[in-house]
């Protein structure tokens, strides 16, 4: 009957004792386990409920208030650390202090840059197997781009040289001749237009008389023939600029 009696106390005394807080380095526990020092533990831990980290009252499953997130790795000896700036009002990706990826408060992102001006600011080379623009293109500074005002196609611009021998009797015409320039990957005939002269050999007659005719093209090449306006002959080599754009 002692023994029993004994039993039902020390647990009565003990429920009360553990009911209320506990302090490991304090005597002044303010919650039910109070610990000034480190905790360490070779076992999971598990949490029903949420995590705070400078708040009492955390509001998502883990709180961070005020202060960095961070991976670190001991094989390459990286820091990569996120955490939020009030100062510039930014939240930042960072590697070992340099800012990787910055996003604004109001949405702008910006890569290579802290100060993004608009949606996605990139400071470096941007790599991409596609993309789609919703509007009007600028590059270099505000020079535009072309677009194709006449169709949703993208517009293609390509450019090569082609060589002739301009051996012409007075306004003699040429045989037929050929460029081609299936490089391009043209899926409809192009505009095909003649650019400058870009060298020359000889000096018989009168070179600017000379013009080069353009015709019956398809995606990949087109014919061409010398027409000579002088009444004089002519003898030189020309080669020219052809500039093709088209869908």
């Amino acid at each position: 009957m002692k023994k029993l009696f004994f039993t039902t106390i020390c647990l009565a005394s003990c429920i009360v004792l553990f009911s209320q807080n506990v302090g490991i380095g304090t005597v002044t526990p303010e919650y039910k386990l109070d610990v000034i020092g480190s905790i360490h533990s070779t076992n999971n831990g598990y949490f029903e409920g949420s995590i705070g980290i400078g708040t009492t009252t955390p509001a998502y499953k883990l709180q961070v208030n005020n202060g960095q997130i961070a991976l670190y790795n001991t094989t390459d000896f990286k820091t990569w650390y996120f955490s939020y700036s009030s100062t510039s009002n930014y939240f930042y990706l960072s590697e070992s202090g340099t800012n990787r990826l910055v996003v604004l408060n109001g949405g702008n992102v910006g890569i290579g840059t802290s100060t993004p001006a608009a949606k996605l600011d990139v400071n470096g080379v941007l790599n991409a197997t596609s993309a789609t623009v919703e509007g009007n293109l600028t590059v270099n500074g505000g020079n535009g781009v072309m677009r194709n005002a006449q169709g949703s196609g993208q517009l293609k611009y390509y450019t090569r040289e082609v060589a002739f021998g301009a051996i012409l009797g007075g306004f003699a015409l040429s045989g037929e001749g050929s460029f081609g320039f299936a490089s391009a990957g043209f899926t409809t005939t192009p505009v095909v237009t003649v650019g400058d002269i870009v060298s020359t050999g000889g000096t018989a007659g009168q070179l600017y008389r000379v013009q080069l005719i353009i015709y019956g093209c398809n995606t990949t090449s087109c014919k061409a023939r010398l027409l000579n306006t002088s009444p004089n002959a002519v003898d030189y080599d020309i080669t020219y600029n052809i500039i093709c754009i088209g869908n």
